[in-house]
């Protein structure tokens, strides 16, 4: 499990979720729960003076990417909802990331979130891809991934920034191929350290056939 200042360092890299809504993170327990604060002032509040869902959403988020992060697991989102249960009162909302399960291939976690007066006000559940892990654990990794298209085709590409990319793709704007076939799914990732080694493990795929894709694939998810 990672320190709380190794966590600290690598989440207040995310400079909307700390500056802009001055999250905390404030401890990591024996079971890998991660415990954030969000002071609520002005920028918090909606039209009729209560706290913005999106600021709840973000701080439930947050909590939850902290968590799985604490828990040495390296992962791009496939879905969260949220279930608001009461208005916030008080001066802060405090959450507690939990993560519920982490296969070799899908993770599952979620967020409570709690008022001041210790009432909880919203809950999270959250999903997603666990990814290779990197070799030197840097932020900064390449990645040769395949797409699963919804006519059943594959593409493969390569990225620095895979679940940027992967929510590209299925906002229509990652590439003319995958573009008419929407949703995409990702099914399989490498990690490399350099983008040559990601471009060139890119190259190797594209050569492969549909049945040596489906091996590499079955092989990766064992």
């Amino acid at each position: 499990m990672r320190t709380l200042e190794e966590v600290r360092e690598f989440m207040y890299q995310d400079t909307y979720a700390v500056e802009t809504t001055g999250i905390t993170i404030e401890e990591i327990d024996e079971d890998g729960c991660v415990y954030l604060r969000m002071p609520i002032d002005e920028r918090h509040y909606n039209g009729i003076g209560r706290v913005m869902g999106g600021a709840i959403f973000t701080l439930a988020d947050f909590a939850v990417a902290s968590t799985i992060y604490a828990n040495e697991i390296l992962t791009t989102a496939i879905s969260s909802s949220i279930e608001f249960i009461a208005a916030g009162q008080g001066a802060y909302l405090t959450a507690k990331g939990h993560l519920d399960k982490a296969g070799k291939k899908i993770c599952f976690g979620g967020a409570d979130i709690f008022d001041e007066a210790g009432t909880m006000i919203a809950r999270t559940n959250a999903q997603s891809y666990v990814l290779p892990k990197p070799a030197n654990d840097s932020a900064k990794t390449n990645y040769t991934y395949i797409l699963k298209c919804s006519d059943g085709s594959y593409y493969t590409g390569w990225t620095n920034d895979l679940g940027k990319r992967l929510a590209s793709h299925n906002d229509g704007t990652g590439s003319k191929y995958t573009n008419p076939r929407r949703p995409v799914e990702l099914v399989h990732a490498e990690a490399f350290a350099t983008k040559q080694e990601a471009m060139s493990r890119e190259w190797e795929i594209k050569q492969m056939n549909r049945q040596e894709k489906e091996e590499l694939i079955k092989k990766g998810n064992r």
